[in-house]
Formats: structure tokens, sequence, C-alpha cells
């Protein structure tokens, strides 16, 4: 695959807008050797990472990448080296077990989502368009800040069912200050968010709770960590309307 006298400014533009000449290319070289690809994927893992120069990092994208992803894999190449250095010198290491490391970032990648979920629900009890949606740009961070590639085979299924659905709504809420159509997008956000934390490991108790009156009549779910009820639909107009249908622990 090759791109003639393109500089890389006009790829990257032409890449963004989804320009076919660019795209195509992209696409034909992608599927056209996919066992290459899994390959490099799988060997990728085992490839010693190499420090990004400092010139570099002032590019927001690359620093973010280089956060999430290289330098804690240059962490654990450090302590890795470090460890092989100390056995080859008769040094006895004990390495301590991790206590579920795997679960803790889960844990952690998920709480981040109910603790902002949480923060916008309090707004919308109180009625509170603005603060409800610089709660939702919350919840959006909280979202791209989820790592697949930590989830559980059942927390990645329902993941990725739910995930387009939960920034799309939250981009919703964002963006739209009007608080009645806030509370529209907020009810097919919390559908989807509890089925994700049906099968996830944040804390509970978290209670599934019922407004039988909203959206005319039809009803809609909210979740929360009170048992007592609050209604983030109607506010202070019927802040007690509603029950708990189900404890998720």
């Amino acid at each position: 695959m090759s791109f003639c006298f393109i500089n890389r400014n006009t790829f990257r533009q032409n890449l963004v807008s989804g320009d076919k000449s660019v795209l195509f290319p992209i696409l034909q070289w992608l599927l056209e050797k996919i066992p290459e690809h899994k390959e490099r994927a799988y060997l990728g893992r085992y490839l010693s990472k190499i420090d990004i120069p400092t010139e570099f990092l002032s590019d927001a994208d690359i620093a973010e990448q280089y956060e999430r992803v290289l330098k804690p894999a240059l962490k654990y190449d450090t302590e890795q080296q470090v460890d092989h250095t100390n056995h080859r010198q008769g040094v006895q290491t004990t390495i301590q077990p991790s206590v579920n490391s795997k679960a803790a970032d889960e844990k952690t990648a998920f709480a981040l989502l109910a603790s902002s979920y949480f923060a916008l629900k309090d707004a919308l009890v109180k009625t509170d368009a603005v603060a409800a949606a610089a709660h939702a740009e919350a919840f959006q961070a909280a979202v791209k800040a989820v790592d697949m590639n930590k989830l559980s085979h059942d927390e990645h299924t329902v993941w990725m069912k739910v995930m387009n659905k939960l920034a799309s709504d939250a981009t919703g809420i964002t963006k739209n200050k009007d608080v009645a159509k806030q509370r529209v997008a907020f009810a097919s956000l919390s559908n989807a968010l509890y089925e994700l934390l049906k099968v996830s490991k944040v804390d509970g108790p978290i209670y599934y709770q019922h407004c039988p009156m909203f959206s005319e009549g039809k009803g809609a779910h909210w979740l929360s960590k009170e048992n007592a009820v609050k209604n983030p639909f109607f506010g202070a107009q019927m802040i007690s309307c509603g029950s708990t249908v189900e404890t998720l622990n």
C-alpha cells in the first residue's frame, strides 16, 4: 500500500474526512493480510517498548496514548529487567501476587461510569440542566476510558452491545440544555447501563428503580445508590414517585 507524494497533513485530513482514495487502499491492505495482522498483534505483546521523544509528547493524542498504553508497559518492562538481573546475580526476589488486578481494573473502569452516572442522576433530581450536561460529559469521558482488553467475557459481550448507546445518549444530554429532553436520553442511558452493571464488579448494592408515570405513563427506569426514591424524571414535582424493582449486589 502506498500513497505517492501525499504529505502527512493532507493524508490525515483525508483520512478523517473519509476520503475513499485513502480509506479503500487501507481497507484492502487490512483485509488481504488478516493472518499476518493477527500474528503481528500476538507478537506485539512481547516486543520491547521504546520511550517517546519529549518533543512528540506535545501532541495531545500522542500524549494520551503514551499515558494510557506505553507508560505502563515501560514500567512493566523495567520491573521485569530488574527481576531478571537479580535472578542472574543470585538475588532471591519474592513476587507478591496481586489481589485480582484484572478485577480491580474492571472495577475501577466501571466504577467511574457509575459515579458519573449517579452525579448525572442527582442533577436531574434537582432539575439542573447545566449540571446534568456537565456530568454527562464526564460520563462520556468514562466511556472512552474503559479498556476492553481488561474485561471479562461476559462484560466484554455486554460492553460491545451497549457502549455506543451509552456514548450517544450521554452526548444527547451534553448538547441539549432542555431538561425534558435530557430526561428522555437519561431513560435510554439508564437501560443500557443497567445491562452492563448486571454483569460487572461495581460495588453494590445498586438499586434499579421504576417510575410508572414518565413518558405519558409508559414508565422508565433509573439506577440509584440509595433505596429511598428520588425521582430524576420529575424532580421536585413528584420526588417520591416510583419504587425499587431490583437490587444489584
